[in-house]
């Protein structure tokens, strides 16, 4: 079944390329646009490397880093001092990896893969609570380099355990300032 998915596959892209007829909505040539789409970086890779090259870092193949990611207030009245001074109302740790995905269909593509860490307040019971989810850039936040990190450090199981200890800590206590995503960062950070 696969090589005849693969032969009706090739037998397409085959027909496309050699196709006389270049519909006028066609900008630019098909084969740059397939090519570019296939091997380029993905988009959370590009949104990570900018981060970076805004803080004068390269990213390499198959190092660690970590960022923070803002959400915006975007007009919103801040409700403190950090909101403020940073106009973010949340922020969030990321921790991943300079990978380069190959695949049949998709080329090499270089990608930044990584986890998201962060904090909420449960509104019932005013008590901190910790989330982690596989991270994709988005638009609407802002990137911040945080620095380089190892293997080693950025392990989800230590950093599950950090997570775990800052909760049991900070977990019932009342200032926002202390006890709020934006020291949960810091706490993160200096421990990468």
């Amino acid at each position: 079944m696969v090589p005849l998915i693969v032969t009706l596959t090739h037998l397409l892209a085959a027909v496309t390329l050699a196709s006389p007829i270049n519909p006028p909505s066609l900008t630019q040539d098909l084969t740059t646009s397939l090519l570019t789409r296939r091997d380029g970086p993905t988009y959370t890779y590009t949104a990570v490397t900018n981060a970076a090259a805004n803080a004068g870092v390269t990213l390499r193949d198959g190092e660690w880093h970590y960022l923070r990611l803002c959400t915006p207030l975007e007009g919103q009245i801040p409700e403190d001092d950090v909101q403020r001074e940073t106009g973010c109302k949340h922020f969030y740790l990321v921790v991943g990896k300079v990978i380069i995905k190959n695949g049949l269909f998709s080329g090499n593509k270089r990608d930044f893969q990584g986890s998201v860490y962060h904090v909420r307040n449960d509104e019932d019971d005013g008590k901190w609570y910790w989330k982690s989810h596989a991270y994709e850039a988005y638009g609407y936040q802002d990137i911040l380099y945080g620095g380089r990190t190892t293997s080693t450090k950025a392990s989800s199981s230590r950093l599950d355990a950090l997570s775990t200890a800052w909760v049991e800590k900070w977990g019932t206590y009342c200032d926002q300032n202390e006890a709020r995503c934006f020291g949960y960062y810091h706490y993160m950070a200096s421990l990468l």
